[in-house]
């Protein structure tokens, strides 16, 4: 397998065909939701800018004897409308993740085979056929691992309690395992949602399949996996650096300690991170359509099948 041709021809397709922006942008959803972009950010009102701690802390008094203050009925309501408004925002854009990754999974195969040109509704309609599928698969993978993540906590914090820490100190070595073991299932993961829409599986089907290719091509795997890994990672650091310069008024503006410098950094930054995040979510797009590209071409590579020879004509008997 040409590693390098495939990287060149992922690029190729990038560029080119920039209507899979939208669905690399879709993909993102599920990898990107929580970056440090979305929660980062500094709120306050301008006339609390230069008062004593004092003030903030008669603030959080006050919200604390508010919330006391709130009979244990709706303290309930409270905090189970959070959690189920925090479960509908996750499956939104669980769901969305799943039709960018389909998207782009569909739409690399189509240009493999010769298409030429591809519009979002034409993406949309092709993909539409794998979603529900490749939705259970990703939700039965995700639910498997929270249920570990949760047991190999609950673990940690029982073996702390009750050897006094030492017990935790003992299983550090394995949580680290847990790191290269991760990385390699989600090899796995990757392969088996291509390989759902490549050969139209069924769930179990494609997770049999995803473990069949990565065996038989561990090396190519290991390979493709690691350059894609590093490259995609040193990138987001570029391109999450600019946030930390947009920063950089509202830190001035808070060592000087004068309220008027402290609010005129936060309106520069606030204005600066505006403008910067339409850009950080498109070049997140390109980089997950950059991602998700390669890895199909990867698959279709590694699984194509040899041209066989035609059956071989008689020769012309000598008379």
């Amino acid at each position: 397998m040409d590693i390098g041709e495939i990287l060149t021809r992922a690029w190729h397709i990038t560029w080119k065909h920039k209507a899979l922006w939208l669905f690399g942008i879709l993909a993102s959803c599920g990898s990107q939701s929580g970056s440090s972009v979305s929660g980062s950010g500094y709120q306050s009102g301008g006339s609390e800018f230069g008062k004593s701690p004092k003030v903030y802390e008669d603030s959080i008094y006050r919200f604390i004897s508010w919330f006391e203050a709130i009979p244990d009925e709706k303290k309930v309501w409270i905090f189970g409308g959070l959690i189920g408004f925090t479960l509908v925002l996750s499956l939104i854009f669980f769901a969305l993740s799943t039709v960018g990754r389909v998207g782009l999974i569909k739409s690399t195969i189509q240009l493999e085979n010769g298409q030429d040109a591809l519009t979002i509704r034409q993406i949309l309609q092709d993909s539409a056929p794998f979603l529900g599928r490749a939705f259970a698969l990703n939700f039965l993978i995700g639910l498997v691992i929270f249920i570990f993540t949760l047991g190999a906590m609950l673990v940690g914090i029982f073996m702390a309690l009750a050897t006094y820490g030492i017990g935790l100190i003992c299983l550090l070595p394995l949580f680290c395992l847990m790191i290269p073991v991760g990385w390699f299932l989600s090899l796995i993961i990757e392969q088996a949602n291509i390989a759902l829409v490549v050969e139209d599986t069924g769930v179990l089907d494609a997770l049999s399949r995803g473990w069949q290719v990565v065996r038989s091509n561990i090396g190519h795997i290991f390979v493709i996996g690691i350059v894609l890994s590093i490259g995609l990672l040193i990138l987001i650091n570029v391109f999450n650096l600019p946030v930390l310069l947009i920063f950089m008024p509202t830190v001035i503006g808070f060592t000087s300690g004068h309220g008027s410098a402290m609010m005129n950094g936060l309106i520069i930054s606030s204005i600066c991170l505006v403008l910067y995040i339409p850009v950080l979510i498109l070049l997140s797009g390109i980089l997950q359509t950059y991602f998700h590209t390669s890895w199909t071409l990867t698959y279709l590579r590694l699984t194509a099948k040899p041209p066989t020879a035609g059956p071989m004509e008689a020769l012309p008997s000598a008379i």
